[in-house]
């Protein structure tokens, strides 16, 4: 059994209904049929060696791995674009296009931003960068009606002046009438949008690590519960729907003329399963379990503290709880894409996986 050939005995029968008889064709060069009718990451033949040797010698010979690779793409991408017809390409667009969820088409696709080494020291980090800027008044208008994006602003005046008025305090909610707010001033009435929120925290063996977080895929978070909180569980949990900053001035006598840069992040809300209320899974040897607050309540989107949050949150859906489409409307700004789901769909339940 040392000859390769009699272990790949099994495989005899697929490889002669893939490709044909063995005396078909050549392992030599880099098989065409391969490449006309499969993927070109099929071609791999005894001869593939010499394409790269052929990169190799269009490079500049220093660090060459990473030149190769991208000739190899570039070859790739011209492949692909040139070796359908027309009808097929319009086809695979639209395929895409409707592969891709309604809520994620309604989000601009938010230009590059650079977010250098992140101090381990410090809590977090957002990028600087004011690439993705978001007129306010605009914005508004063009959601209009989403249930996501109620009172939107109003909620946004009150998290910043909170902040402002009592820094110690900020995880607090508050509440302030219109002629307060209206001592807010947002600079040039833009926000900045930005993909990435990185946070440090200590684990458990005393050693520093980061999450890093974005709107699309790794989105969940912890924080503390408040003191008053009648849960008896020590953590809330939310999902990050927006990263982003102002330039804020507070217009009152005495105060600084300088705006401040402030960090928020906007997220959707989860509440403790009700069951749970002043129980101990733990006891019950069960894992935690939360979901969405309805759109509805007046507390299921709001704003957070980059400072409150303490790491990631691993939240695992609960297949069996099912799925509900009552929660958020399909084409909300609020809902985010997950595998599994269609565009009005969220898990009923999700697992606390600590």
């Amino acid at each position: 059994m040392l000859t390769y050939k009699l272990h790949a005995l099994g495989d005899y029968i697929a490889s002669i209904l893939w490709f044909g008889t063995s005396d078909s064709y050549s392992t030599q060069p880099v098989c065409i049929f391969v490449r006309a009718h499969f993927s070109t990451d099929a071609r791999q033949g005894e001869l593939e060696h010499r394409r790269a040797k052929r990169f190799y010698a269009r490079t500049s010979k220093n660090r060459a791995t990473k030149q190769i690779t991208v000739l190899e793409r570039r070859e790739r991408g011209l492949t692909d674009m040139f070796g359908a017809t027309p009808h097929q390409r319009a086809a695979l667009a639209m395929s895409k296009r409707k592969a891709t969820p309604v809520c994620q088409r309604k989000r601009k696709l938010l230009k590059p931003e650079k977010l250098p080494y992140t101090d381990p020291e410090q809590h977090h980090h957002i990028s600087v960068s004011k690439n993705n800027s978001i007129l306010l008044g605009s914005w508004l208008s063009e959601h209009r009606g989403d249930p996501a994006a109620s009172n939107f602003l109003t909620k946004l005046l009150d998290h910043l002046l909170g902040r402002i008025l009592d820094p110690v305090h900020a995880e607090q909610s508050h509440e302030f009438s219109p002629i307060e707010r209206s001592k807010v001033v947002i600079r040039n009435d833009r926000i900045y949008e930005h993909k990435v929120f990185r946070v440090n925290y200590t684990t458990y063996d005393v050693r520093r690590a980061q999450d890093s977080l974005n709107s699309r895929y790794h989105s969940d978070i912890m924080t503390l519960a408040p003191e008053d909180d009648d849960t008896a569980h020590p953590f809330r949990y939310a999902q990050i729907i927006g990263i982003y900053h102002a330039d804020v001035l507070h217009n009152i006598p005495g105060a600084s003329t300088t705006p401040q840069r402030m960090e928020f992040l906007w997220v959707r809300r989860y509440r403790l399963e009700r069951v749970w209320h002043g129980h101990d899974c733990f006891q019950k040897k069960r894992l935690y379990r939360v979901e969405f607050l309805p759109a509805d309540d007046p507390d299921a989107f709001g704003f957070i503290h980059p400072d409150e949050v303490i790491r990631a949150a691993h939240l695992i859906p609960s297949f069996s709880g099912g799925k509900v489409t009552e929660l958020l409307p399909a084409d909300s700004i609020g809902r985010l894409a997950r595998q599994g789901l269609k565009d009005d769909e969220d898990w009923c339940f999700y697992s606390v996986n600590w």
